[in-house]
Parts: structure tokens; sequence; C-alpha cells
């Protein structure tokens, strides 16, 4: 199957017939070949390339670590592959990833596990199949700017569920002598 997945935001979403197919490959498992469009991913997976992404058929396998390479379906519909740099630890957070482009500063918007299609495994160079490089380091600059605004997406993220806006609205009740229950 051929198709883009974007590592920008400048991707076009994918025709309907390819996403079913997309779903159909998640329900049943294996391997498939994609190109990718953008810059965002910087050497690791430069414009134009070739990738192998790897699809877990269980959803009770689909267990992505930091510094995976992943390819997920964005708020807007279209695929992006990025690298993981944070799993959600709480309660609250435990099917969210955070990830971002090795290219750039900014993380992206939380992606929940289920909006992932699977993980990049290998890109096709000159020279062959060769596996996906891990994360490079990061400059002090970036990371001093990136580490408080990943800090922030997350605390959004946390910040947004349902059961924490109602605990946060107990907690305020009960501060100003009102009904805790009133959430």
């Amino acid at each position: 199957m051929k198709f883009a997945v974007a590592s920008s935001s400048a991707a076009t979403v994918p025709e309907p017939a390819q996403l079913r197919l997309l779903d159909l490959v998640r329900k049943t498992g294996g391997e498939f070949e994609v190109r990718v469009q953008g810059q965002s991913m910087g050497d690791v997976l430069p414009d134009g390339s070739t990738v192998r992404i790897v699809v877990k058929k269980e959803p009770a396998t689909r267990h992505y670590d930091c510094g995976e390479v992943v390819v997920f379906r964005s708020p807007e519909g279209r695929l992006v592959s990025h690298r993981i740099i944070d799993r959600g630890r709480s309660i609250f957070r435990e099917h969210y990833l955070i990830t971002r482009g090795d290219a750039c500063t900014l993380c992206d918007v939380p992606v929940n596990v289920s909006e992932v299609i699977g993980a990049v495994s290998h890109v096709r160079t000159t020279e062959g199949w060769e596996t996906v490089a891990g994360p490079r380091q990061i400059p002090l600059p970036r990371r001093l700017v990136a580490t408080p605004v990943a800090f922030a997406v997350g605390c959004w993220a946390f910040c947004t569920t349902p059961r924490w806006r109602r605990l946060l609205t107990r907690a305020l009740w009960s501060i100003r002598g009102g009904r805790g229950d009133a959430a």
C-alpha cells in the first residue's frame, strides 16, 4: 500500500478508501510501506523517503515506548509520523503519548494510543533498508524552551479530562464553602 504519511502539518488528509484499508491493517496486524512527506523528522525520515510500519494486531499489545517513531492520526485527520518523547503515567493520562518531530522545537497535542496506527521500524536508504535511528540529543537552548511547553501541554491534557474537571469543581466548591456534589 502506498500513500503519503505526513511528518509535518502540510500533509493532505488520506482518501476514505485509504483510511478503510488502514483500519483493516490495524485489525489484522502486519507491516506496510508508505512514503513520508515533510521535514519535521529531519534526517531520520527525510522528505520523500519510504518507511516500513509495523502494526500490532491486538490492542493489548499496542504498547509504545519513548524514543519510538510512530504513525498516528492527528485531530485534523492527517497521518503524522513523529517520535514519542513521553508517556502518560497517571491514571488520567495513561492512554496518551506526547510526540514531537526530531526537527521541531514544540510538542504535538497529546495523542491517544487508540489513534496510533503503528511504529516505524525501517527506512529505505540508498544502501537498502535500515533501522530507524534513535533520538538525537537536543541542544540545551531548545530543551529550555521545549520542556516548559511540554509540561504545559501535559497539564492541559490532564486538566481537560471529565473526571479531573469534576474533582476540580468539587474542590473549588469545598474551598468556597458550597456543596461538593454540584459538578
